[in-house]
């Protein structure tokens, strides 16, 4: 076997390197970050890259004083996105409701996949930049709820069948969550670890009406095991979940955001901070 190491620690990277190659493993290549390891496994094409992901603490998105949680959620994907070590793991998934749950920004940036390059019909005069390759980081799916959590369950389980892990991130509406349940329930008993955001959610922050809002989901987010539920009112606060979630997929569990979609003013949230302090708000 043929392995790459990523740290930015010289001296771990001695020492795993020492404790792999008593055991007749073979070190390839190493790298101190994300662009070199990426760069370095395109040249020594490793069998496994063993890397350090080093996911901040908060994302560092600038977010407006009036602002909802899942527009926050948008950007803050957008900013983790511009780290290349992340992007590389980052693969968001969405039925029909890509646009609709504020993934734009990371599709602009990052496009659409599909198994070859594809031609952009629309490409002219559009703020969204739909182009579908190989490269692409985001999966759209169509109307199907149940092929959104298929998919999670796979890309969620990436590490055990093939040594890659990956940071999968699915976008829906929260009710609908109900019609890829199965699937949820097979994916999580199996051990597969992602990040979902149902939106908009809640009953005085989702202004669409009845038609987009659910009482039975915060029952399947609290009673499922290997998925921790939170719902948050304020951006920082999504800043804070997410980031600890894309930490915890590499040893924990999933997560399961519900957003919101009436913009709120971010100012007590703010006076707690100040008041409080990080380190205490954040506990």
């Amino acid at each position: 076997m043929r392995i790459l190491i990523a740290d930015d620690h010289a001296l771990f990277r001695d020492s795993l390197r020492s404790l792999l190659e008593s055991q007749d493993i073979e070190v390839v290549a190493e790298a101190k970050n994300g662009q070199e390891a990426i760069d370095l496994t395109w040249e020594s094409k490793p069998d496994v890259v063993l890397m350090d992901l080093n996911i901040p603490p908060r994302s560092g998105a600038r977010q407006k004083p009036t602002t909802s949680t899942q527009e926050a959620f948008g950007r803050i994907v957008v900013e983790l996105g511009k780290d290349p070590a992340l992007a590389r793991r980052m693969i968001t998934v969405s039925p029909d409701v890509s646009v609709s749950t504020n993934l734009g920004g990371w599709i602009n940036a990052h496009g659409v996949y599909a198994p070859t390059e594809q031609h952009n019909y629309f490409e002219q005069d559009r703020l969204l930049e739909w182009d579908p390759g190989p490269t692409g980081r985001h999966i759209e799916l169509g109307i199907s709820e149940m092929n959104l959590f298929l998919l999670l369950g796979q890309l969620g389980m990436a590490h055990e069948h093939h040594g890659e892990m990956l940071l999968p991130i699915g976008t829906v509406y929260d009710p609908f969550v109900l019609r890829g349940l199965d699937a949820l329930i097979y994916s999580l008993y199996n051990g597969a670890r992602f990040i979902v955001a149902g939106t908009p959610a809640g009953i005085t922050l989702a202004p669409e009406g009845g038609a987009h809002q659910s009482t039975i989901t915060p029952s399947v987010g609290l009673e499922l095991p290997g998925i921790t539920q939170a719902e948050p009112a304020f951006a920082l606060a999504v800043d804070w979940l997410l980031t600890d979630g894309l930490a915890g997929l590499t040893d924990r569990e999933s997560l399961y955001l519900r957003m919101s979609t009436r913009p709120i003013s971010q100012e007590p949230f703010t006076h707690a901070l100040e008041r409080i302090g990080e380190e205490e708000l954040r506990s």
